[in-house]
């Protein structure tokens, strides 16, 4: 059995290649505030939040649940897998 750094390879092994296409924005802007009254006036106006650890943020909103409910299964895995066994004793009512 391969070692735990060289696993990767078996389970990669005759995979397609897939490359994760380049999307930079179309611009990006440096904006300054005066007060943070003005930072809450920007922010409404965008209709999002800017905490004190906002650092960049999109325009429009960029959706980082789009693609939460896509993932890759092995079904033969997930079909095999045994649930594990419960004790009713075990069980807090």
């Amino acid at each position: 059995m391969p070692n735990m750094n060289e696993q990767w390879r078996f389970e990669w092994f005759d995979m397609p290649e897939f490359i994760q296409e380049e999307k930079p924005p179309y611009k990006e802007l440096t904006i300054r505030f005066r007060d943070q009254a003005s930072v809450d006036e920007f922010a409404k106006v965008l209709e999002q939040t800017i905490t004190e650890l906002t650092s960049s943020l999109w325009y429009p909103e960029l959706d980082k649940t789009i693609n939460l409910d896509k993932r890759w299964v092995d079904q033969d895995a997930l079909e095999n897998a045994q649930k594990p066994s419960v004790d009713e004793e075990d069980l807090l009512f």
